[in-house]
């Protein structure tokens, strides 16, 4: 529950002593005194997910959290229970209602969307199959009142430059409008190389990156520069506001975040223990020198919750906004896989060793 506390009590923090607490937020409080105040959130509510495989993505509307599994199924929890009750396959394939990957969701009001780049499935909100589409192009494609944004790069052959676009498009792939070009900064080391003997080098970040969510009729999207804008765009693709001084300072690379930065990757691509060992004998990991300033970002009402590099332990730093920009406060929240904010309370999923199960905690 994202809350205003003011101790810590999120999954870990009983392994340190109650004097230990004391003096980290004690320091803490002073060294963050600029951002003015910190506020800890707790956790009112957890239950064990039973037989849940590696979750990828998560949506949620006001009755249901969704979660994707990879290449298995959607799993839907109720908000009131906590408990599963609903499901749709995501099977591996190329037929209807089969993904040749892991996909993602969006959920409207009235519909399921399960997507990835290439195509887009529909459902009713009961699981019943509605209709699907392929897309031409690799993107991001995204439900947005009758027509679809597309979020893809372009190449520009001309300028030797490349951007990140945003169209507003209809069914049929046809463009309506362009919302939005970013020039997309290059970053040093990016991308896999490999020699002949077979060994190579793989970046786990290639820089800052643009951030898009769609909530509430809205296009809202976070675009770095030497301070962080927001821009934020209707359903015809008008920009109807926009911030350019959203300043969050960078966090230098250390020997947790690499660690962290391997772990992360090692989950997303799905490697067992095993197959992990061999592929680090081959590859050699190239680490920037700081981390990018906001590592994902969420719109819930009237607030936007920036999720930042920084934090402590197990839990990370949000700073949050209200109505577009007056900033509100900065949260300690603690770090998973994936979340989700709806109505003021915060959903994340962390895999319990003692229980060798998810647990889902709000």
């Amino acid at each position: 529950m994202v809350s205003e506390l003011s101790e810590a009590e999120y999954p870990g923090a009983g392994l340190m002593s109650e004097r230990f607490i004391f003096w980290l937020f004690f320091f803490l409080s002073l060294w963050l005194a600029a951002e003015n105040s910190v506020y800890v959130s707790r956790y009112d509510r957890k239950a064990v997910i039973p037989g849940l495989q590696r979750p990828r993505y998560i949506d949620i509307d006001d009755q249901r959290l969704y979660i994707v599994e990879n290449r298995v199924r959607i799993k839907g929890i109720s908000l009131k229970t906590f408990k599963q009750d609903f499901s749709i396959s995501t099977r591996k394939g190329q037929g209807p209602g089969e993904f040749p990957w892991a996909p993602a969701i969006f959920v409207s009001t009235d519909h399921i969307y399960v997507k990835t780049t290439t195509k887009m499935v529909r459902y009713l909100k009961n699981g019943s199959y509605i209709d699907e589409f392929q897309w031409r192009g690799r993107g991001v494609i995204f439900p947005f009142g009758k027509q679809y944004l597309f979020w893809f790069f372009h190449f520009d052959r001309q300028s030797r430059k490349q951007y990140i676009c945003v169209d507003l498009r209809d069914r049929r792939n046809r463009r309506i409008k362009r919302v939005l070009t970013v020039p997309l900064k290059s970053s040093k080391g990016g991308g896999m190389t490999m020699n002949r003997n077979g060994k190579g080098r793989i970046s786990l970040l290639s820089g800052e990156k643009v951030c898009l969510q769609v909530s509430n009729d809205r296009l809202y999207a976070l675009i770095p520069d030497r301070k962080i804008q927001l821009k934020v765009f209707d359903l015809n693709g008008k920009m109807v506001h926009a911030m350019d001084g959203i300043d969050i300072p960078r966090k230098p690379v250390d020997d947790a975040d690499r660690a962290n930065l391997k772990a992360d990757f090692k989950y997303i691509e799905g490697f067992s223990d095993k197959k992990w060992e061999e592929y680090q004998k081959r590859f050699e990991f190239i680490f920037p020198e700081y981390l990018p300033r906001v590592k994902d970002f969420a719109v819930d009402q009237d607030r936007f919750y920036i999720k930042t590099n920084r934090g402590i332990k197990d839990a990370k730093y949000f700073r949050v906004y209200r109505n577009g920009a007056l900033f509100e406060r900065t949260l300690l929240l603690p770090e998973g896989p994936v979340w989700k904010i709806k109505n003021d309370h915060y959903y994340f999923l962390r895999f319990s060793d003692d229980e060798e199960e998810w647990i889902l905690y709000r």
